[in-house]
């Protein structure tokens, strides 16, 4: 016959193990999210910088953004990296003028660089 005192022993160490389980989950689900913003912001990043390379002037320094065909302001909706290229099929939503493709491939870019960076900085 087992004793109480084995028995109790026995269920600690099986919420304990239940625990630790519980916790990697957590952690694996969080790093998860971490590296998804890491890719939002290398995303974000690249697609600024894409945009102010493409610019001749300084004007991506004042102002709102604005299509570079008819001027209009740009939502905050429209400048979702990556998203909204697709949503809108590489047009402009007022003029409906052609989006460069070169835009889509630096935010993808800058999302891969920012979710390697995440990886390998959890790396080291």
């Amino acid at each position: 016959m087992t004793s109480t005192k084995s028995i109790l022993t026995q269920c600690h160490q099986c919420e304990s193990e239940r625990w630790e389980k519980e916790i990697q989950c957590v952690e694996s689900g969080m790093k998860f999210c971490l590296m998804v913003y890491a890719g939002a912001l290398g995303s974000c990043l690249f697609s600024f910088a894409a945009c102010a390379l493409s610019r001749k002037d300084l004007s991506f320094l004042h102002g709102r953004s604005r299509c570079d065909v008819c001027g209009h302001p740009l939502a905050w909706y429209d400048m979702i990296p990556v998203v909204s290229w697709l949503l809108l099929r590489g047009h402009c939503r007022y003029c409906r003028a052609e989006i460069p493709v070169r835009l889509l491939y630096a935010e993808v870019l800058g999302a891969a660089v920012g979710m390697a960076e995440f990886v390998l900085a959890e790396c080291v």
